[in-house]
């Protein structure tokens, strides 16, 4: 008989380090186990991980997976603890937990709005912030004392959550309360109480600003989603319309977008530093004009993904995924740290760094096919402009911890500071 979630002893599943203090460790030992592998999730909910690419796509692609939480068994049973710091993932009124028709509702008007067009009229502006950030970091008492500066908190967190908060025309007085929530609900490690305070407190600012754009509508995508409609049976001309977002759905679809245009975006230009930091003759390929600041992003996005788990999908029928049974009901994460370092995939040289790998957009990072994540253009324009940017200004930068301690977090993959000296080794503290 196939193993089945249903029919694995709690005891020999894997369990996940709720802290995710080394993903890709734990990713490698994820994969010598197979490509689908049972897990304990915190609070013991048990779920199947993907460990493979390839697997990972076709999860992506079957409809017989689905995100609406009412095809979860055990949270229709009500066996998932109450309080479970995953519940919001789960609840969430938005494209990632729609399905068929539902989803493309939910997408179409999302994707109207954010159009390549409006993301590369953001150049200017994202070069603009980043020079600005540059020299207000290049001014820091830090560094006239020699002392080493945490790039994450004064450069990759701050550049993507401007960037974010003027796409979706968050008024300059919102601004601040805006990204101070933003930092509390994905840079620390809140209790439950003060996590569900902070969601709160950022749905609260949030349906403010769409009261404040229904009365006073502007050239900012908030007000391009409520003006949106969706359409049942695609683009068509003939296609039927379908009403506007409801409030709940506007204000979890911004939710989305703070934390795709956001926290992801904070943990691709950490990453990319870190690699290209410890690896020079990467860095000094890109000094030369020997390979572009694209590969190095692509690269990054491979080898040190932002996201490591990425829950849930549900099979909505049995399936046969890898040699394993995916009964009706049971959930799926997609292991990206595990995907990105596949040697099935990328070769025997998977886990080596390296600008000047073929192909190097064959990797999962922003997902597949109708799953494809909308705001990768702009994480991607985001990371070209700032990366130079930053090893322009401060060519001697240099990591000031030989082991920057990782960001605590089951879902993401970072670093939770990225201390360096901005003038070499020599004034850092390494």
């Amino acid at each position: 008989m196939r193993m089945s979630l249903a029919t694995t002893p709690l005891c020999d599943l894997y369990r996940l380090d709720p802290a995710g203090q080394d993903h890709h460790t734990e990713s490698a030992r994820l994969r010598a186990r197979g490509p689908v592998v049972a897990v304990e999730l915190p609070g013991g909910v048990a779920a199947w991980l993907v460990t493979r690419p390839e697997v990972g796509r076709q999860v992506l692609a079957d409809a017989r997976f689905v995100k609406d939480p009412a095809a979860w068994g055990a949270w229709r049973r009500g066996e998932v603890p109450v309080g479970w710091p995953l519940t919001p993932l789960v609840t969430i009124q938005n494209m990632t937990t729609a399905t068929g028709a539902d989803h493309r509702r939910l997408r179409a008007p999302l994707a109207r709005a954010f159009t390549m067009r409006r993301v590369r009229e953001l150049e200017p502006r994202v070069a603009a912030l980043t020079d600005q950030l540059l020299r207000e970091i290049a001014e820091m008492p830090a560094r006239a004392a020699g002392e080493p500066v945490d790039l994450r908190a004064c450069f990759a967190h701050p550049l993507p959550i401007r960037v974010i908060c003027e796409l979706f025309g968050v008024p300059a007085r919102r601004a601040p309360r805006v990204r101070a929530l933003c930092g509390a609900l994905f840079g620390t490690e809140p209790s439950p109480t003060e996590a569900a305070a902070t969601h709160a407190a950022l749905r609260g600012e949030l349906a403010a600003l769409i009261d404040e754009r229904r009365a006073h509508p502007a050239d900012d995508l908030t007000t391009a989603l409520i003006d949106a409609r969706g359409a049942t049976g695609g683009e068509a001309a003939d296609a039927l319309p379908q009403p506007e977002l409801s409030t709940s759905e506007l204000i979890d679809t911004l939710l989305l977008m703070l934390v795709a245009g956001h926290e992801t975006t904070v943990n691709l230009l950490v990453n990319a530093v870190r690699a290209l930091l410890t690896h020079p003759a990467q860095r000094e390929l890109l000094r030369r004009g020997r390979a572009p600041w694209t590969a190095a992003v692509e690269e990054t996005l491979r080898w040190d993904p932002p996201v490591a788990n990425l829950p849930f999908r549900y099979a909505r029928r049995d399936v046969d995924l890898a040699g394993r049974t995916v009964r009706e009901g049971e959930p799926v994460v997609l292991g990206y740290t595990a995907f990105g370092r596949d040697s099935d995939q990328h070769g025997p040289k998977a886990a080596e760094f390296d600008i000047t790998r073929c192909g190097d957009r064959q990797h999962l990072t922003f997902g597949h096919g109708i799953h494809h994540c909308l705001g990768a253009p702009l994480a991607r324009l985001e990371a070209t402009v700032a990366l130079p940017a930053l090893f322009k200004r401060f060519p001697e930068l240099a990591l000031a911890q030989a082991d920057p301690p990782p960001l605590r977090s089951l879902l993401f993959n970072s670093l939770s500071g990225l201390p360096v000296g901005l003038d070499g080794a020599r004034r850092s503290a390494l």
